[in-house]
């Protein structure tokens, strides 16, 4: 008996295809691919230029195609692409060490991931290992994250509504209302979480005094300080 293998489906790499075949929770803006990008610039599949106003999400402050960046990855490619946090590392102590030489002596230890909302996942399950608790306590206007922790912290309904009910849903306070923090926070919050710069409905600074007031202000009252250390300034 002898059988014959389907032909695989012929894909056409472009808009339609990833419209087609990509993750459905990020909406994609546009009509035409981004195919490459130099510097603040980037361009289009039929040649349009653009001027790059979000670094990707702020993960490219340096540039498209940066010649100093583009050298370091290339010279670590040819080293080694990737390793567990199983193992040790020297490249990753080394940037460990840059970390602990730049932050404030109470930052005595650090968690690497891949993204943010992986961060605000970790501190969440930080904070409960500290305290226990699971009550959370954030700012209105935030954005914290897609995953199922950080969403429930993350201030839009409609980011949350498709999900819900979440694991645990924030209590939100106005950014720098300090009155309506300490109202919020009880003996059941396991941690404030804020973004020192919110992104998400504008580009929101929040005011330094705010910051610098709220690991303090109405903890006192329930016997503990928050499990981490927030920005001070």
């Amino acid at each position: 008996m002898s059988t014959t293998a389907a032909a695989a489906p012929s894909i056409v790499p472009g808009p339609a295809t990833e419209r087609e075949l990509g993750g459905i929770l990020v909406p994609r803006r546009g009509q035409h691919a981004m195919v490459r990008g130099e510097g603040c610039w980037i361009w289009d599949d039929e040649g349009r230029q653009y001027l790059d106003l979000t670094a990707s999400y702020g993960v490219a402050p340096l540039g498209h195609a940066h010649p100093a960046l583009l050298a370091a990855i290339n010279a670590q490619a040819g080293r080694l692409i990737a390793l567990s946090s199983n193992f040790f590392n020297d490249r990753r102590a080394e940037l460990l060490a840059l970390l602990r030489a730049r932050l404030p002596e109470h930052f005595a230890h650090f968690f690497l991931c891949n993204s943010g909302t992986e961060a605000n996942e970790a501190a969440l399950k930080f904070a409960f290992l500290a305290n226990r608790r699971r009550g959370w306590v954030a700012l209105k206007r935030s954005f914290h994250g897609r995953t199922l922790g950080a969403l429930a912290t993350t201030w839009n309904p409609s980011f949350r509504e498709t999900f819900a009910p979440l694991l645990q849903t924030a209590t939100f306070v106005d950014p720098g209302d300090l009155d309506g923090l300490d109202r919020a926070i009880d003996g059941e919050t396991s941690a404030f979480i804020a973004e020192v710069i919110q992104g998400e409905s504008g580009v929101w600074p929040i005011e330094p005094a705010f910051l610098r007031r709220a690991p303090t202000s109405p903890w006192h009252r329930w016997g503990s300080r928050p499990p981490c250390p927030w920005p001070a300034s």
